[in-house]
């Protein structure tokens, strides 16, 4: 009880009396009548408001937390960026996500990178949508083989931003969304160069 007089003294000085034993508040009362919202900027006087288009989805399968964390924050400026730690998950995201790009690590447990990618462009729903291998091993130059399973290009891991955007912006070029099923077109060359600057 005199924790409660002590901050009520502290904060609410002015409406505690010392003689008394309660506190005495004291709300105005506000009279609040429903008006008209006009709406007119929502459609910009009229006219339909621009619809943002939505962002490229890229598809990342990487079973390297590091790597996955990352990639997944440098592509977050320009991309929506959906990942997968084992090759299995990222076939299923692939077929209900729709990604833009797939970006694949070769090597993972289980179900490795070459097999996925082949999967990938096996399955019809999953056939048009490029996949760009991700590799750490620098001896050996691995673009015949990517090619051979349907790859789009490889890269070397780690690879900087910019390598990287460059990369998917060439894909993206090379494979424009709107001449694969169910797809928009793709990010223009000021919002990725915009993202490697950020």
């Amino acid at each position: 009880m005199t924790t409660k007089r002590t901050w009520a003294r502290l904060m609410l000085s002015d409406m505690y009396s010392p003689r008394e034993r309660s506190i005495r508040v004291e709300f105005p009362t506000v009279d609040v009548q429903p008006r008209a919202v006009d709406v007119g900027w929502l459609t910009d006087g009229g006219r339909d408001m621009p619809i943002q288009e939505a962002r490229p989805i890229v598809l990342l399968i990487d079973d390297c937390e590091p790597h996955r964390s990352m990639y997944e924050m440098t592509l977050g400026a320009a991309f929506d960026v959906v990942t997968a730690t084992r090759g299995r998950e990222g076939l299923r995201l692939a077929a209900t996500n729709r990604p833009d790009v797939i970006l694949l690590d070769v090597l993972m447990p289980g179900m490795d990178g070459w097999e996925t990618c082949t999967r990938l462009k096996s399955d019809p729903a999953t056939e048009s949508i490029p996949v760009v291998l991700l590799t750490g091993a620098t001896d050996i130059d691995l673009t015949d083989h990517a090619m051979a399973v349907g790859a789009s290009d490889v890269l070397t891991k780690p690879c900087s931003h910019s390598r990287l955007f460059e990369t998917i912006q060439k894909v993206l070029e090379r494979e424009p969304k709107n001449e694969r099923a169910g797809s928009a077109p793709p990010v223009g060359h000021g919002e990725i160069r915009s993202a490697v600057k950020e």
